[in-house]
């Protein structure tokens, strides 16, 4: 109860944030960009995303820094828990009686506008998000289930939730490289454990906001597209493209299949892998899988899109006051580029309570998702070039970067990121062509449709498209890790924002008279989904129980059951290379767990690689001793992945002579052991 009224306020603060700093919004929705034709879009799909994402950031980031203010006591986050929402309450109560009126117009109509296209949006992006977050993750008979193709990712998820709400991750610490600093964008788990802590059972605190947000995300995108393009059919075709990617994928693995047409339909019928004709696209990086395993992508991109949608009116003002006929070719070039860059309206600052409060949006995400705070600066500071009051921009941006710096220097030691010139992403052959080639395989015909679609729009709208398309020229061209394969955010995010001109052409040549054109228009709608469309029969058939698809976590497992029970996260777990098991489960922050989340995070994984090493293969009490001591170890695990391991040789009879054996279960090879480094060997 105390999680859902959280949740609650949530909203609520957002929606009264939004009532203060972004008044315009509750209006936004009437007409396009342009002012000329009414769309009648319900402000309440402007307004719901808005709230809820400033709601959980202006309420998310209070608890965690009040909560690491009182680390010392006993249960920080419940006293920071009830100081935020008292002051929630207040906030509410207060700017609701004092701006009752003006609260009161704003909240008017709100659902004003809504028809089959919103109910079609609204309907849609709900069922595939309840689909992706729950047949992923679910609660069922005292076991919760990770499906199959998450459950990689849901490992460090799932340890950093449980650091939080069983733990006092304060400061925070990584959960597979536990005793350093935080590189990892962690408060969207934050988020999860602290409302798993106030009683909402893990599964549903994991999967409730993730589904809200990938259905603001839905809505934010129809409501940008309809107030570019002025038509509700574009918006949900655009919702549509968004949901099932274009690639090639599909028709290269049918083409691959021998046979006849029935073992090719058995072969898709039976396939339970990802499908991918490039480099780790098999993975399902690019597909819908991505949603459900990496849960905080849809808060970054529904704060991307807020972003844009907000500041993308400064662009078409622009338009507005320069091309005041509406006649582009009665305007010579050079005076254009007088107007826009000469004039005090191209860059005077007229609304910077507004400007702020998206730079505050955007800067407050860098911790929850910092791929789309990047991408979104790009995205924006391209459109800065054709808008009026482009200070704004730069007002929005030094507010984001501000923060996301202070962000970066409060939580890691070193370097966040390194930024160096990488060019052709996971091509085969990392040359222009080669990397043109990449991206034809990878993106199927909407790459053809994107420059067509450029062919038939005005020089406004390209430069708006080259600017969508920032984001996958970085990921083409630069890299911030050291894994190359986290780049693909980047082109999932320039994506999406292109299916909205991919959308608009196609119903361009839809809305054409001629009925073979509105045969072209249907068959490349085929084109463009029927890999999506099979992705996701493949997710389904990947994670559905009736296929064995998911891995059981028991509620009442008692190894479980004692990590949760009797350590925290300071204690540092000694363990085998550890990825997903029911010590991960139960919150145990590992000395080096599975080495390739540290490691793409930008952690030194060798030094502890080989710590690990020298720690079970001690070979007296003292060497044990010290290095226990040296690298903060509490507890060590011995289980028949670490007597077996590869890495190393335990000389398991230094470590049970030396430490007090605390748990114990099972016989032989298979016998399950933790030793505390506070307690005597007996």
């Amino acid at each position: 109860m105390l999680a859902c009224f959280y949740m609650i306020l949530c909203l609520l603060a957002g929606l009264m944030f939004c009532h203060l700093c972004l008044p315009g919004i509750f209006k936004y929705t009437e007409e396009g960009f342009m002012g000329a034709k009414k769309i009648s879009v319900p402000s309440v799909f402007i307004v719901f995303p808005a709230s809820l994402l400033c709601g959980t950031l202006l309420m998310a980031w209070p608890t965690y820094f009040l909560a690491y203010a009182m680390g010392g006591v006993a249960d920080p986050l419940l006293y920071a828990d009830y100081i935020v929402m008292g002051t929630a309450v207040l906030f509410i109560i207060i700017t609701a009686l004092m701006t009752r009126k003006k609260l009161g117009r704003n909240l008017s109509g709100i659902f004003a506008g809504t028809g089959g296209a919103e109910l079609v949006v609204l309907m849609f992006s709900l069922t595939i998000a309840i689909l992706l977050m729950v047949l992923s993750f679910y609660f069922l008979k005292g076991n919760y289930n990770i499906g199959i193709s998450v459950f990689s990712d849901f490992s460090t998820h799932i340890d950093m939730i449980r650091s939080f709400s069983n733990g006092d991750n304060f400061p925070t610490t990584y959960s597979h490289f536990a005793g350093e600093d935080i590189k990892y964008h962690f408060m969207f788990q934050f988020f999860v454990g602290n409302l798993e802590h106030m009683g909402m059972r893990l599964d549903m605190a994991f999967n409730f906001p993730s589904i809200l947000f990938f259905v603001s995300t839905c809505m934010l995108l129809y409501t940008l597209t309809v107030k570019l393009f002025t038509k509700k059919a574009v918006g949900v075709l655009a919702v549509f493209l968004f949901l099932f990617r274009s690639s090639q994928s599909f028709f290269d693995f049918v083409a691959k299949i021998p046979g006849s047409f029935s073992d090719i339909y058995k072969t898709l019928e039976r396939n339970t892998e990802f499908i991918g004709s490039t480099a780790n696209e098999n993975w399902g990086l690019y597909n819908l899988n991505v949603y459900a395993n990496q849960r905080h992508l849809a808060l970054g991109l529904t704060m991307l899109l807020l972003a844009v949608l907000i500041l993308m009116q400064n662009v078409f003002d622009a338009v507005k006051r320069i091309y005041k006929d509406g006649d582009n070719d009665k305007i010579p070039y050079f005076s254009v580029l007088v107007e826009m860059y000469l004039n005090k309206e191209g860059w005077a600052i007229r609304k910077p309570v507004r400007a702020a409060a998206v730079g505050l949006i955007i800067g407050m995400c860098a911790f929850f998702n910092g791929a789309c705070v990047i991408a979104c600066l790009l995205v924006l500071f391209f459109l800065a070039f054709i808008a009026d009051r482009r200070l704004e921009y730069l007002l929005a941006a030094v507010t984001a970067v501000g923060l996301s710096f202070a962000q970066s220097k409060f939580f890691i030691d070193s370097n966040a990121f390194s930024f160096r010139w990488e060019p052709g992403y996971l091509a085969e052959v990392k040359t222009f062509f080669g990397s043109v080639r990449f991206i034809e395989t990878l993106l199927g015909i909407s790459v053809i449709l994107v420059f067509a679609s450029a062919l038939i729009l005005g020089a406004i709208y390209r430069w708006i498209l080259f600017a969508f398309t920032t984001p996958i020229i970085f990921a083409m061209c630069f890299q911030l890790t050291t894994d190359t394969a986290v780049n693909h955010k980047y082109i999932m995010m320039g994506c999406m924002l292109l299916t909205m001109f991919i959308a608009a052409f196609v119903y361009y040549i839809y809305s054409k008279k001629e009925l073979f054109k509105k045969m072209i228009a249907l068959v490349l709608i085929v084109l463009l989904t029927v890999t999506g469309v099979y992705d996701l029969s493949v997710f389904i058939k990947r994670n559905s129980p009736a296929n064995g698809g998911s891995m059981k976590f028991a509620v009442d497992d008692p190894v479980t059951k004692w990590v949760m029970e009797n350590s925290n996260a300071r204690d540092i777990w000694l363990t085998d290379w550890y990825s997903l098991n029911n010590v991960v489960f139960g919150g145990a922050m590992l000395y080096y767990g599975w080495p390739y989340y540290a490691w793409s995070a930008g952690y030194d994984t060798d030094y502890r690689a080989a710590q690990v090493k020298a720690m079970y293969e001690a070979d007296s009490q003292d060497v044990l001793r010290e290095l226990c001591t040296e690298n903060n170890i509490r507890f060590i695990i011995v289980d028949n992945a670490v007597r077996t391991s590869e890495n190393f040789r335990v000389n398991e009879k230094v470590i049970a002579s030396t430490y007090g054996c605390v748990y114990s279960e099972g016989e032989g090879e298979w016998a399950f052991r933790i030793y505390d480094t506070k307690a005597m060997a007996r």
